[in-house]
């Protein structure tokens, strides 16, 4: 997969080189994972196909994943910087309950008991 693929899947990418691709396909292996949404990374028709809500995601969580943690804004002239306490994992989740929500699976796991006490 490169940069002219997912372009041309309609898929934002900020900057068009290597590590962008890289988080692009992060995000899409994450969507594989995390949502009941059905696409195949190799062909850019599937993804061409994916709602507009997905290919935000991408862009979302490529800037998720390159900001610094914990740090929210910096400002070079006046040299101050300022920190959050969420991670990148709790962001990430909340990026996708609010662009993929009808399409994210569980986060709840149940495993039944093998035998009763």
């Amino acid at each position: 997969m490169n940069a002219d693929t997912l372009i041309a899947a309609g898929i934002p990418l900020s900057g068009g080189d290597a590590v962008a691709v890289l988080r692009a396909e992060a995000a899409l292996d994450w969507m594989l994972e995390n949502t009941t949404l059905q696409f195949n990374k190799a062909d850019a028709a599937s993804i061409e196909a994916l709602p507009a809500c997905a290919k935000l995601f991408v862009e979302q969580y490529s800037d998720i994943i390159k900001r610094r943690a914990g740090v929210a804004s910096q400002s070079i002239e006046g040299l101050s910087m300022s920190f959050t306490s969420t991670d990148k994992s709790t962001e990430l989740w909340q990026v996708a309950h609010s662009l993929l929500g009808p399409y994210l699976k569980s986060q709840v796991h149940v495993f039944p008991a093998k035998r009763r006490w």
